[in-house]
């Protein structure tokens, strides 16, 4: 067997499982095909007066100041909540696409998916 091919390190997708031989290869798959999917935890700074919040505190503050008249932002523990980013909508951020049986699978149960037998069965034909 050729030596250059023993030595390829290959990168895995964490998300699908998908195999790549270049890691930037990988880095493209995510941010194309998993765009939508992020576990990225964030600072969500709300309003003390209405139901408004930004990921910013300066866009809460400047709020504050043009919608309700408020010159200084207090901030408290009720003021901000740590709010991951795959509290997308279910249908958008849970569903991945299996290309061999033309099905949409839940992210949890897409490698179970690809190791069930009737999935095998439909990549051979």
């Amino acid at each position: 067997m050729n030596s250059k091919l023993e030595k390829m390190e290959a990168f895995n997708c964490s998300i699908c499982y998908k195999t790549f031989s270049r890691s930037d290869n990988l880095k493209r798959h995510v941010s194309s095909i998993h765009s939508n999917i992020s576990y990225i935890e964030k600072k969500m700074y709300k309003c003390n007066a209405c139901l408004m919040q930004s990921t910013y505190k300066n866009n809460v503050i400047r709020h504050l100041k043009r919608v309700h008249g408020i010159e200084e932002y207090k901030e408290s523990a009720s003021s901000y909540e740590q709010k991951s980013e795959t509290s997308l909508p279910k249908e958008k951020s849970s569903l991945i696409f299996c290309k061999s049986c033309n099905l949409e699978i839940a992210t949890e149960k897409f490698s179970s998916h690809q190791r069930s037998l009737s999935h095998k069965q439909k990549c051979r034909n």
